[in-house]
């Protein structure tokens, strides 16, 4: 993940709390891209009890609340120095125990408190500096967050999330998403849009578009399954060998 994405997410993470919180009210002003999330959340809620989860992107930790909520033990992975602190804080607000880990040499040191099974670990790096043993998760989950890998590296990373956990879920934006998410950027003042397909900002952020067939034959190649469902703004996946 190239710096600019890092400086976006460093410099708006307060404004990326604000439009997190926006997409869970009642009168959301962009039902959307809510939609998108619920049909996350319903999945989420149907995850084992004391299940190892990883969460790849954590941003302001919101999913994850919900998933240690629910007692599973997560692993989040967040790019974003600033981005983490807010997810620690709302983790905190929301009476959950967390820790940020550092990692050394890409290698992480896997483990919970004892008996505490709300635990999460925090970790701030890139997923694709990290080495996860295969298979070490339950579930690995990814919010739409693939595509800010970039053109050349996105397989990588679908290749690392998918090989850390038994079962993965991966959510992309359409094009219709992607304009809605260009709009509800600018609202929250999370940089100024100068294209949306791909969406980038002036400050170099780029969310590029991920066709239907371009990831299930990256999913294939892999030698993964995958199930598709189709929402008005993006695609949820369920990943599996």
């Amino acid at each position: 993940m190239n710096s600019s994405i890092k400086q976006f997410y460093d410099t708006g993470a307060a404004q990326y709390n604000f439009f997190e919180a926006a997409l869970d009210l009642p009168t959301c002003p962009y039902p959307g891209l809510a939609l998108l999330r619920h049909g996350e959340r319903a999945f989420l809620s149907s995850i084992a009890r004391g299940s190892r989860v990883l969460y790849v992107g954590a941003g302001t930790g919101r999913h994850i609340l919900a998933l240690a909520k629910d007692g599973c033990r997560v692993t989040g992975v967040e790019f974003s120095a600033e981005m983490i602190n807010i997810c620690q804080k709302n983790l905190r607000e929301g009476t959950v125990y967390s820790e940020i880990k550092p990692t050394t040499s890409g290698r992480l040191e896997y483990g919970f408190s004892p008996g505490d099974s709300q635990s999460v670990i925090l970790l701030q790096a890139d997923i694709n500096d990290l080495i996860f043993p295969d298979n070490f998760f339950d579930h690995a989950f990814c919010y739409c967050t693939l595509p800010l890998m970039g053109s050349d590296v996105w397989p990588q990373t679908l290749s690392k999330v998918l090989n850390s956990a038994k079962k993965s879920r991966i959510s992309i934006y359409n094009e219709h998403g992607l304009h809605i998410l260009a709009e509800a950027y600018s609202h929250f003042r999370l940089g100024e849009i100068t294209s949306v397909i791909p969406l980038r900002t002036k400050s170099g952020f780029e969310y590029i578009s991920i066709s239907d067939s371009s990831f299930k034959l990256a999913v294939q190649k892999l030698g993964f399954q995958c199930k598709g469902l189709s929402l008005p703004t993006g695609r949820i996946y369920t990943c599996f060998k």
